[in-house]
């Protein structure tokens, strides 16, 4: 069994929030093990954050249900030219998917990415430092995920356009209800679906926490696949409790007018690109 729709991210832009909050529909399937990447070609020198499933028994086994929506959540599909021809080989395999991709401010997007690999991926530079000093590098893994309009453009290259929502994650945020509602007539889904699990936050920057070394050995290795089939109610807490005692918190950098300037100069292009693509304004965000 194959999954019908894909979350292809971007990072840090409520992936895992939406990915929780469909799993609790009736309808809705969603793939155990978030982020399988199977799409994703690996490339030694941008390795993937997480286990990839590369058996198509094994990914194919994720989705075995009866829910007439199946979907799971991969933030690599949305980082070309790091992941080459992902669009190309979902539609290869699943020609009528739908595809729903999350966006936010790139420049917010930028540094909560930094923060993120400060917490899980043991990155130790400064964030001006971290960013370098070309944005413009098509490979720069900081400033990659957040040209958006080139990632949607690679996707609406094989997608006819009616197969790929666009959502704002702070639409997700502050008008979560009337966004999973868009959501899931998408899907074509019963629209109305209500769920506690909706007033939850998942992954909040102000979450993020410095894990030691041996933590982030075992995050990359096969372990997690056992520990991501778990159920949720067990997982969660479990999980949770245990980086409170072996962390601590990371505190969100201040941005110098400097490097918040590089950052706005390197995507204005692709914010006004997006815009012009989607029809949406996108009036919270800086640039």
């Amino acid at each position: 069994m194959l999954p019908n729709f894909f979350i292809i991210g971007a990072p840090k832009c409520g992936t895992t929030a939406l990915n929780t909050y469909l799993g609790a529909h009736p309808e809705i399937h969603m793939s155990p093990v978030k982020e399988p990447h199977f799409f994703s070609d690996p490339d030694p020198r941008f390795p993937l954050t997480t286990p990839q499933i590369t058996d198509r028994e094994e990914y194919e086994a994720l989705f075995d249900s009866d829910a007439p929506r199946r979907g799971e959540a991969s933030p690599s599909y949305s980082q070309y030219p790091l992941r080459f021809n992902v669009p190309e080989r979902i539609h290869g395999l699943v020609p009528e998917a739908r595809i729903i991709y999350l966006v936010g401010d790139p420049v917010e997007r930028t540094v909560s990415h930094w923060v993120q690999r400060v917490a899980h991926e043991g990155e130790r530079r400064p964030l001006a430092e971290a960013i370098g000093d070309d944005l413009s590098e098509p490979t720069n893994i900081y400033a990659c995920p957040s040209r958006y309009a080139t990632q949607l453009e690679r996707f609406l290259e094989v997608f006819p356009d009616d197969r790929i929502l666009v959502i704002d994650k702070i639409d997700l945020r502050d008008q979560r209800s009337d966004t999973l509602r868009e959501v899931f007539r998408f899907l074509e889904v019963s629209p109305n679906f209500q769920s506690s699990t909706f007033a939850t936050e998942k992954n909040q920057s102000s979450d993020h926490r410095s894990l030691p070394l041996f933590y982030l050995a075992v995050r990359r290795s096969g372990a997690k696949r056992f520990v991501d089939a778990l159920p949720a109610p067990v997982r969660d807490p479990a999980l949770a409790t245990m980086r409170r005692l072996i962390t601590k918190p990371i505190e969100r950098p201040a941005v110098d007018e400097e490097t918040r300037n590089r950052l706005k100069h390197a995507f204005e292009d692709e914010v006004r690109r997006l815009r012009l693509l989607t029809g949406k304004n996108f009036a919270t965000w800086s640039i």
